[in-house]
């Protein structure tokens, strides 16, 4: 997985750097391509933890970027396909690359279809902070669209609903399974 995050992006999930630094506004299309790897991806193309100074390439043409930082591997959805969404959080956070999207290419987004989020941290839990977000981003960038806004709570609970559902219909089976053994056993007993 690569994903292209802002300078604040591992402060505003609280993701702990293990080794070099985060990105910074100095991270530019004008500087050195740099990037920042997760634990996973260390230990998996690398086998050792310490990355820091190592050239990674994202694509074919894509510059050589040094790694200048390993974070902490976080569970986060997958880009993979496949049957992923039924054990997400079980699964062991997959090997990711981290590039700073001042660092992105305008023709890089030309018909990509690569959507775009925005993280919001707000010190205040259970305020609905989305009118005063959408104003704020109408006001700077009036022709972005927002479709959706939400909290991380009802984010997780969706990625999470599949595995629910299952579980549910995992225990109805069983509920109608220890049912008919019951039944069973007392038909078998009554003769």
């Amino acid at each position: 997985d690569w994903r292209w995050i802002s300078p604040e992006f591992f402060d505003a999930f609280r993701i702990p750097v293990r080794d070099g630094r985060k990105f910074s506004d100095s991270d530019t299309a004008s500087s050195a391509p740099v990037a920042i790897v997760n634990e996973a991806f260390a230990k998996s193309f690398f086998g050792r933890p310490n990355v820091v100074g190592e050239t990674i390439r994202l694509m074919g043409n894509d510059p050589a970027r040094q790694i200048v930082g390993v974070i902490a591997d976080v569970k986060a959805r997958s880009g993979a396909g496949g049957m992923r969404f039924l054990n997400a959080l079980a699964a062991p956070p997959p090997p990711t690359m981290y590039v700073p999207v001042a660092q992105l290419h305008d023709s890089s987004f030309t018909g990509s279809g690569f959507p775009i989020n925005w993280i919001v941290r707000t010190s205040s839990a259970g305020v609905n902070v989305a009118p005063a977000v959408r104003q704020i981003v109408q006001g700077s960038a009036p022709l972005l669209p927002l479709l959706r806004i939400e909290p991380m709570d009802e984010v997780v609970a969706r990625d999470l609903e599949m595995q629910r559902f299952l579980m549910i219909l995992v225990g109805a089976f069983a509920a109608a399974a220890m049912g008919l053994a019951v039944i069973g056993m007392y038909g078998l007993t009554a003769y």
